[in-house]
């Protein structure tokens, strides 16, 4: 087991995307108080130099490795995507983002191992941070009331239904001739088992991704995106639908931070510390709250007030800090700026 110690206060930032000169970013984020940079791994030709002057300016950096969402190898090879329990594909309508690969696919994740080796033996970064590790749901279009039943299951498509039949637990009735027949069947009577077996893919693929990660950087930090459901909301579906589940996890890794964004997802701004309660209990290591600064997906404003209730919340006892989501909805919006430097300055008084 690893444990990498963690700083009194991480004040993380996520970027997604570079300013015109991301040389300068850091030294921004640094007299804001930010500690900590989260990058995506799609940054594009400016991630070196970005990388570099973090740095300089004495932020720590985690890479954000998106693990199954991967647009390019499905448009290659579409036989990657997942197929639910109704029919319905891995991939959010049209969207040239949201699409993700099935995780039993051990050619595809030997291929994302390899490309993450080799990102951080030319980056170097102080952590590793996967992203999109579970299997595919569309959280942020389960709202508050959302039937358990309602939310499809994945997968079941043809290699994962390949597996299962090699398995004991998952020896399908005669009558379950078709795809959704078979799916219903194990929904109905193999729940536990086959919830089991997908919790134990996406464990392997994290020990596997820290595996690779620390072959090269022995001492990185490890953290995990992790869905904000508690562990009994829609019937378990943090295990049941996502395939997190947390106390397996746990081992793997040095904390969590689960993507608390309470506009998208119709919650109050203190919600986010209920997340973070859970999170504390079910993985017994810390758990750092993502926080939204501005609308995404959903209309609407997010006032200056509501954010720091929302700020507020996720900076509560057990967290050791927050995560902001992100640079490029933040650095143009003074008043949550303002909000943000004073919540971090006072919880760095009270620490």
């Amino acid at each position: 087991m690893h444990n990498r110690a963690m700083p009194p206060l991480m004040f993380g930032m996520k970027v997604y995307l570079p300013d015109d000169d991301p040389r300068s970013m850091p030294a921004r984020m640094r007299g804001l108080g930010v500690t900590t940079v989260f990058c995506g791994d799609e940054y594009g030709p400016k991630l070196p130099a970005f990388r570099e002057a973090c740095a300089r300016a004495g932020l720590q950096f985690y890479l954000i490795a998106t693990v199954f969402r991967d647009p390019k190898a499905l448009a290659a090879d579409p036989t990657l995507l997942s197929l639910g329990s109704a029919g319905g594909v891995s991939r959010w309508r049209d969207s040239e983002f949201y699409q993700l690969v099935c995780p039993a696919r051990d050619d595809y994740l030997d291929r994302r191992i390899e490309k993450t080796h080799l990102d951080i033996e030319f980056l170097r970064p102080d952590g590793l941070s996967l992203d999109f590790i579970r299997y595919y749901v569309r959280r942020e279009q389960t709202v508050p009331d959302h039937p358990p039943e309602a939310i499809e299951k994945f997968c079941f498509c043809d290699h994962c239904l390949a597996i299962m039949r090699a398995l004991p637990a998952f020896a399908f009735p005669h009558a379950a001739r078709d795809r959704r027949a078979k799916a219903a069947w194990v929904l109905e009577s193999r729940r536990e088992e086959w919830t089991a077996w997908r919790c134990g893919i996406i464990a392997r693929a994290v020990s596997r991704l820290a595996g690779a990660a620390r072959s090269v950087a022995p001492n990185i930090g490890l953290a995990i995106h992790g869905v904000p459901w508690t562990s009994e909301e829609y019937d378990g579906a943090r295990r049941v639908v996502a395939g997190q589940d947390i106390g397996m996890l746990a081992p793997l890794v040095d904390f969590f931070h689960p993507m608390c964004y309470f506009h998208m997802m119709r919650r109050r701004p203190e919600w986010t510390h209920d997340i973070a309660v859970d999170y504390a209990r079910s993985a017994g290591r810390p758990v750092l709250p993502c926080v939204q600064v501005n609308p995404f997906f959903r209309k609407g404003p997010i006032a200056p007030a509501t954010f720091r209730r929302h700020v507020e919340a996720a900076l509560k006892p057990p967290s050791p800090g927050i995560n902001v989501w992100e640079w490029a909805l933040l650095k143009d919006d003074p008043a949550k700026v303002d909000v943000l430097k004073s919540e971090f300055e006072r919880a760095a008084a009270s620490a």
